[in-house]
């Protein structure tokens, strides 16, 4: 009698901690989540840039900028598209050509343009198709704008537009189905104007303008912030 209500004891238990195993198993496992896959579509975002070369104020090329960019995204993991924008441009003063040289006048640090339009083809490859991605993105393009006047010379004059690279590391982070948020942080190169000559080749009543460009002095750290829908 006493083993028959020993087994009945068992049988009775075993199920209940059973059931609390796969319970306290449940609670333990860990699942990952995973982005919903969406078939080709166009894809858009708007973002806030911030670039600096990190130098004093006198030669600072820090840039701020608003940007548009549309494309398609052809897989969870890869999107091709195009940006284009208005870039506000901290070092554009006056073309002061007050340095004299052998052969004329000069200015050793070119200021750009106030405003500039930044156009450039835009390219990302995410690292895993989960609702937080890390990716790699790639920009490829220029920065137009008009030409920069001297003060005091009617024939002194270059233009600023130059060409840009941007790669860039980043984190997206979906919201919802049509709605993510992401942050960049990568670096900025290109061919700006770093010194303006004005010279006359040793003929004192031909003068003409040269611009030199240098990549150089055109790399600055570049951070995004901005909303993908």
């Amino acid at each position: 009698m006493k083993n028959k209500i020993l087994l009945l004891t068992i049988g009775l238990l075993l199920p209940i901690v059973a059931s609390a195993q796969l319970i306290t198993s449940a609670q333990t496992i860990t699942v990952k989540e995973k982005k919903p896959a969406k078939p080709l579509h166009y894809e858009q975002s708007i973002e806030f840039t911030a670039a600096t070369d990190f130098e004093d104020k006198g030669g600072d090329r820090s840039i701020y900028g608003l940007e548009y960019i549309g494309g398609v995204r052809f897989s969870n993991l890869f999107f091709l598209g195009a940006g284009i924008g208005i870039n506000f441009h901290s070092f554009s003063d006056d073309l002061d050509l007050s340095y004299h040289g052998a052969y004329g006048y000069y200015c050793p640090d070119a200021p750009e343009n106030l405003v500039s339009v930044p156009l450039y083809l835009h390219t990302r490859l995410y690292f895993t198709d989960t609702r937080c991605q890390p990716f790699f993105a790639l920009s490829i393009g220029g920065q137009i704008t008009g030409r920069k006047n001297a003060k005091g010379y009617d024939d002194a004059y270059y233009n600023p537009s130059c060409f840009m690279l941007s790669p860039q590391l980043g984190v997206n982070y979906q919201l919802n189905d049509k709605t993510s948020m992401y942050l960049t942080v990568g670096c900025l190169v290109r061919d700006i104007v770093e010194t303006a000559q004005y010279h006359n080749h040793n003929n004192p009543n031909q003068y003409e303008m040269n611009a030199v460009r240098s990549i150089g002095d055109g790399i600055a750290m570049k951070m995004s912030v901005g909303v993908t829908f």
